[in-house]
C-alpha cells in the first residue's frame, strides 16, 4: 500500500463532503465522492419538480471542490456558485445547477452530465451520485409523525421531537458506479455533515450499506463540529456513531476524527465521550480543526489530521 496511491471514497453531501475533498486535494490519494441526491429545496427542488432530475446542488458543490485550482478551471468553479437575483423564473437558481440541468439533457442523463462537467472543470477525482432514482427523504418523529421531503426535515426548529427513523420513499437502488467505487476503496470517509439529511440518506439506498460492509476498506467518520438544532440536539460522539452503525448494519468503524478546539459562544459542540465509544470505533483521534468562526472545519488542519489517519490505516493491514 505504501508504494501506491490509496483509493479514498468520501460519502456525504451538503457542505461537509466538499470540505473533506478540498482538505484532501493535495494528498497523494485517488479521490472519489459518493453524493446524496435527494434534496427537494431551493433551486435544486425547483429543477427536480420541473425536469424530473435527481438533486443537483450537492453534486455541484462537490464538482467545485474537486476542480483544478489553476485557471480557467478555478474561475469556472467559482461561477458555479453564482445565484441569480430577483423574483423571476431564474431568481434563486444557482448557475451550476442550471448548467448541470442543461448537460443532463444534452448528454443523455445525469452521469453523462457529470462526466462532461468534470472535463470542463478539470476535476481531480470522480463524482458519483449515490442513486439515479427519483425518490424523497422522509423522517419519523418520536410521536409517530411522518415528514416527507428533505427541506421539511432540514428546517425542524430547535427542541423538536427526536427523529427516530429516516427512510426513502420510494426505495432507491444504488448507482452501480457507487458500488464499484466502494468495492475498490482502500479507505472510506463518512461525514461530516447533517446526520439525517446529508450522511444517512446515502446508507438508506439499497446496495450501499451492503457494499460498504463487504468492502475491505478501512472506515473513518469525521464527526461534526456542532450539533444541528432540531435534528441532533444533545448528541454526543457515541450518539453519532451508534446512528451511523444502525443504518450501516455494521458492528464498528475503524476510526473517528473529532475536533478538540473550543467553539465560539452560541455553537453547541459535540461532546467527546470517547470512553463510551469503545464498542463502536477502534480509535478516536482528537485535534483542533475548527475554523475561527466555528461554523466549519479548517481545511488545512482537517487535511493534515485526516491524511495522517488515512495513511496509517491504509498501511496497517
Amino acid at each position: 500500500m505504501a508504494s501506491r496511491r490509496p483509493n479514498v471514497v468520501v460519502i456525504g453531501g451538503g457542505t461537509g463532503c466538499p470540505t473533506v475533498l478540498r482538505a484532501l486535494t493535495s494528498s497523494p490519494a485517488n479521490l472519489t465522492a459518493i453524493v446524496t441526491t435527494f434534496d427537494n429545496g431551493g433551486s435544486t427542488g425547483r429543477l427536480r419538480a420541473q425536469l424530473g432530475l435527481p438533486a443537483l446542488g450537492d453534486l455541484r458543490r462537490v464538482l467545485g471542490a474537486l476542480a483544478t485550482q489553476d485557471e480557467p478551471y478555478a474561475s469556472l468553479a467559482k461561477l458555479l456558485e453564482h445565484r441569480f437575483q430577483g423574483q423571476g423564473a431564474l431568481g434563486g437558481h444557482a448557475l451550476g445547477n442550471l448548467l448541470l440541468a442543461g448537460l443532463c439533457q444534452a448528454k443523455d442523463g445525469l452521469e453523462g452530465a457529470l462526466d462532461e462537467a468534470s472535463r470542463l472543470l478539470g476535476v481531480q477525482g470522480e463524482v458519483i451520485p449515490v442513486s439515479l432514482d427519483d425518490t424523497h427523504l422522509g423522517a419519523r418523529l418520536a410521536d409517530g409523525t411522518r415528514l416527507l421531503g428533505e427541506e421539511i426535515i432540514d428546517h425542524l426548529p430547535p427542541g423538536s421531537l427526536p427523529i427516530v427513523e429516516v427512510f426513502l420513499e420510494p426505495q432507491a437502488q444504488a448507482n452501480p458506479r457507487a458500488v464499484d467505487a466502494l468495492v475498490r476503496a482502500n479507505v472510506i470517509v463518512l461525514g461530516p455533515g447533517d446526520l439525517y439529511t446529508s450522511l444517512l440518506p446515502n446508507l438508506l439506498v439499497t446496495g450501499i450499506s451492503e457494499a460498504l460492509r463487504a468492502s475491505h476498506a478501512r472506515t473513518i467518520m469525521v464527526c461534526n463540529l456542532a450539533n444541528r438544532p432540531g435534528q441532533t440536539d444533545g448528541f454526543t460522539l457515541a450518539s453519532y456513531l451508534k446512528e451511523v452503525l444502525r443504518y450501516l448494519g455494521a458492528a464498528s468503524l475503524d476510526a473517528a476524527l473529532v475536533n478538540s478546539a473550543t467553539l465560539p459562544h452560541g455553537h453547541e459542540a459535540v461532546p467527546n465521550d470517547a470512553a463510551e465509544c469503545g464498542n463502536f470505533v477502534g480509535r478516536v483521534v482528537t485535534a483542533p480543526m475548527a475554523s475561527p468562526d466555528g461554523r466549519r472545519h479548517d481545511e488545512g488542519a482537517l487535511g493534515r489530521e485526516l491524511w495522517q489517519l488515512i495513511a496509517g490505516l491504509s498501511t496497517s493491514r
